[in-house]
């Protein structure tokens, strides 16, 4: 949780590079790439957006992201 990303797009799959820590003596990041799709995010949607971040592995802010980018402007967890 909490950590920088990158967000790269793959033909409607979005992977998340977690960014490696910059502080000296911190542990550098070896996790593998998280790939999110629609689909995936949309199984999440009934959610908090915190709750939907640790079910994925991933922050919020690389959340929100990947909504902006599929056009997604609001999580929808309290429109339901």
């Amino acid at each position: 949780w909490g950590e920088s990303v990158v967000v790269g797009d793959r033909g409607g799959d979005f992977v998340i590079f977690p960014r490696r820590k910059t502080r000296p003596g911190a542990a550098a990041s070896d996790r593998a790439p998280v790939v999110v799709t629609e689909a995936l995010l949309r199984q999440c949607f009934d959610s908090p957006l915190h709750a939907a971040a640790k079910k994925l592995g991933i922050c919020i802010t690389a959340i929100k992201k990947v909504c902006r980018k599929l056009g997604i402007t609001k999580w929808p967890y309290r429109d339901r």
